[in-house]
């Protein structure tokens, strides 16, 4: 159809006694149009944040580190020049088993104009980090891999894997991080991450309330929703002291608490016994409807992971069990007696018996709870000690 209304142009200009370079103009002004035309037609509809990844796409094992819409000041030079207009990012991560192995994805959504998205798939190196071109992971259409080395002064590079791809005005990276990458599970995420693309808005999603992951030293403070948090103190079982604009609190390792209107995780502590202004913690901040989730669910989640560390004896703040098979990861690095054991929180009621060795050890024992609840654990130990409920 094209063809012919060129066709149909250049006679009537011909009749009309026109040069070939108006006919030329006027197969161009055609062809632009009809690139509008499939253009607009290529335009997703979904919200960047209704297309990242989220808990509920992950299998058992994984946590919700972050989630929140990315601003301009979250994106780089080329992105800005390539007309970035607006997105959402959602990070996740294992679990960490007790060797402290990590394992993460980072998934970012973005929209720019349709013209530019090819290149914002691109990567080049610089002074600071190495890209290679991997194969093609054969997801989607147009889909690129990389490894990406970055420098580290005075210590080892970091390594990520990342596979971006695009779809009309959508780019989407997925990229991997940590102590271990598995490049398979990553390459099964991106087609996850590329079906939450299909066009579907019959049942339109409420954004949801953003979560960020922060590091604090003991003492610092940061603004989150125009609140003021500090991080006051670290103690040797794991548990933190937090004030926001006032209102302080103890959260215990793994747990969360509502204060002063946010929500906030003690996700992981770092103790230091000779100097506590040393001592550290990552917290995760969220803020929006998280009022809404009512004690069970938060007491399910609490139950999937926690850490407890000290040294010597000690008894640990109470902490909820659900019914089933809860995992122990055990670690002493004294040289005397190293015995834990699970006792009832109400009653003190023996409950089982952990681990009960002499000298250096590491290992785990699986126990099934019977009863849902609140367990402490008592343990007996001369050096440094850590402990993992998953």
């Amino acid at each position: 159809m094209k063809r012919m209304l060129i066709i149909l142009i250049a006679v009537m200009i011909l009749i009309n006694g026109c040069s070939n370079q108006t006919i030329q103009q006027a197969s161009e002004t055609l062809e632009q149009e009809d690139k509008v035309i499939s253009s607009e037609d290529e335009v997703v509809a979904k919200e960047p944040f209704e297309m990242v990844l989220v808990l509920e796409d992950f299998p058992e094992g994984w946590e919700q580190l972050q989630r929140f819409e990315t601003t301009k000041s979250d994106i780089n030079e080329k992105g800005i020049k390539l007309g970035w207009k607006k997105g959402y990012v959602s990070e996740l991560s294992l679990i960490k088993p007790v060797t402290y192995k990590e394992f993460g994805i980072v998934h970012a959504v973005s929209i720019y104009p349709i013209e530019n998205v090819k290149e914002a798939i691109n990567l080049e190196s610089d002074e600071n980090t190495t890209i290679e071109i991997l194969t093609d992971p054969e997801i989607v259409e147009g889909n690129k891999a990389y490894k990406i080395t970055t420098k580290n002064e005075g210590s080892k590079d970091f390594v990520d894997y990342a596979i971006y791809f695009y779809k009309g005005n959508v780019v989407e990276k997925l990229t991997a991080y940590g102590d271990f990458i598995d490049y398979e599970f990553l390459k099964e995420m991106t087609k996850k991450a590329e079906k939450k693309m299909v066009l579907d808005i019959t049942e339109r999603q409420d954004k949801p309330y953003e979560i960020r992951r922060y590091f604090l030293d003991s003492g610092d403070s940061i603004v989150v929703d125009k609140k003021t948090v500090e991080l006051i103190n670290v103690g040797s079982g794991g548990e933190i002291i937090v004030n926001v604009n006032g209102d302080i609190e103890t959260i215990s390792s793994g747990n969360k608490r509502n204060v002063g209107e946010l929500a906030i995780t003690n996700r992981e502590t770092f103790y230091d016994s000779l100097d506590q202004s040393n001592s550290a913690a990552v917290v995760l901040i969220s803020k929006g409807n998280e009022n809404n989730i009512n004690s069970e669910s938060i007491q399910a989640r609490q139950s999937s992971y926690k850490t407890f560390n000290g040294v010597g004896y000690k008894a640990t703040e109470r902490f909820y069990l659900n019914e089933g098979l809860i995992r122990f990861n055990l670690r002493h690095d004294g040289s005397s007696n190293f015995a834990v054991q699970l006792l009832e929180d109400k009653t003190g009621r023996y409950e089982s018996l952990l681990v009960n060795k002499i000298g250096k050890s590491e290992g785990s024992k699986a126990i099934r709870v019977s009863r849902p609840g609140y367990y402490l654990l008592n343990i007996e130990a001369d050096g440094a000690w850590f402990i993992e409920v998953n």
